[in-house]
């Protein structure tokens, strides 16, 4: 599956929702330069955590994702109808321990 870029404005909305919480962006922070690969129908998508959130790896980015996460479609509709804990039943994670864990926080 090729690499595709999310569009700006959903990271700019992403980043913006990190950003309101202080908590969050130092969670994130913490991982500066790490990539994170997420899977689902549209396509991958590989990540970069930059200060205070995320943007488009660049596509030659010559590193390994540290995270990998595979997203089912039944997440967004059991995020929607059950919240968190059911979405998370159609994600796959694996990769760096602590990293899956502060993206999940």
């Amino acid at each position: 599956m090729a690499q595709r870029q999310i569009p700006s404005f959903v990271l700019i909305a992403i980043n913006h929702l990190i950003k309101q919480e202080a908590w969050a962006e130092k969670l994130i922070d913490k991982h500066l330069g790490k990539t994170v690969k997420v899977g689902m129908s549209l396509g991958e998508f590989v990540l970069l955590i930059r200060p205070g959130g995320f943007a488009n790896a660049p596509r030659d980015l010559d590193q390994e994702p540290k995270v990998s996460l595979q997203i089912a479609n039944e997440a967004m509709f059991e995020a929607l109808s059950g919240g968190k804990a059911s979405a998370a039943k159609h994600v796959k994670i694996a990769g760096d321990v602590d990293l899956a864990h502060d993206l999940s926080t």
